[in-house]
């Protein structure tokens, strides 16, 4: 077994997708430090011609040594797990902690809404109190695939957030709230969720990826 804290194959960020890719498949892995210890299914043995058990690896020394199979970018067995994985695609929702902070008034945001927009005739007023809602966003990722040259190539991870309403891309100061907090399988069901257009949202992010 690894050291508490100290690094692990499934560190790697090609390890460490492959592994979560066999075991949803029905895999059993161990972390043995600098390579995983793999027992395969027989489906995922015929699929990427292995056997039932391997270790895998992404320390090229430790692939040569011990005979490992080195998941680096480009390898076979990862590009097919990733072929794979996008085709099925993963879809899931999650939600934030709900803010315990002080949201602003009505008369605060009628305050903003008239110092961000101009409006040379007529006036901007409420038709009702504020309240506070979900804000549905829409997270998409892309695998994509480079060729530089005939023995050049190599993957990149892809990802835009959109508001789920209107399409239009998270700004900076959001994204900082929805990556840097932990997320809850289940909502805080006390407020209403904001009508979304997943259709349109999706067109968004297609368009921006």
């Amino acid at each position: 077994m690894s050291r508490a804290g100290a690094a692990t194959a499934g560190d790697d960020p090609g390890v460490g997708f492959w592994l979560r890719y066999a075991e949803a498949e029905g895999a059993l892995s161990e972390d043995e430090g600098d390579h995983a210890l793999v027992v395969l299914p027989p489906g995922l043995q015929k699929r990427f011609s292995l056997d039932e058990t391997v270790a895998v690896t992404a320390d090229p020394e430790v692939a040569r040594e011990d005979g490992a199979v080195l998941l680096l970018p480009g390898h076979p067995v990862l590009d097919g797990a990733a072929e794979q994985a996008v085709g099925q695609g993963d879809v899931g929702i999650a939600w934030l902690p709900w803010s315990d902070r002080r949201s602003p008034g009505t008369a605060e945001l009628l305050d903003r809404a008239r110092e961000a927009v101009g409006v040379e005739h007529g006036r901007i007023d409420r038709d009702r109190e504020a309240a506070r809602a979900w804000l549905p966003v829409l997270r998409t990722g892309a695998l994509a695939t480079t060729t530089a040259s005939l023995d050049v190539r190599f993957q990149e991870r892809h990802e835009v957030w959109v508001d789920a309403r209107t399409g239009t891309e998270v700004p900076d100061t959001l994204l900082d709230a929805l990556t840097g907090s932990s997320w809850s399988p289940q909502p805080e069901q006390r407020h209403a969720v904001l009508t979304f257009d997943l259709t349109a949202s999706l067109r968004a992010a297609d368009r921006l990826l």
